[in-house]
């Protein structure tokens, strides 16, 4: 059983991943994926650095969240999933 890092450490990585889903998510549904992603950014305390549509369906998202006097920066893409069920 292994733990997930938790706390300031992990939170811009959380956020970051969180606001690409959702801007993947908006772009698939037809909605403006970048406000979605910085919408989410914005709810998890992080501040939407840079978005970016790229390749079919992808969304590359930056993140940035204030820690101490200081930013932690996290970067995630997210996109359609071109597996097959099995």
């Amino acid at each position: 059983d292994s733990e997930q890092p938790s706390g300031p450490a992990s939170i811009h990585k959380e956020a970051a991943d969180l606001a690409a889903l959702a801007a993947a998510t908006a772009l698939r549904d037809g909605f403006t994926p970048c406000d979605a992603g910085g919408e989410l950014a914005d709810r998890n305390g992080a501040v939407l650095a840079e978005c970016r549509e790229v390749g079919d369906g992808d969304v590359y998202i930056e993140v940035e969240v204030p820690v101490l006097s200081a930013s932690a920066t996290a970067r995630a893409r997210a996109g359609p999933w071109e597996g097959h069920a099995g």
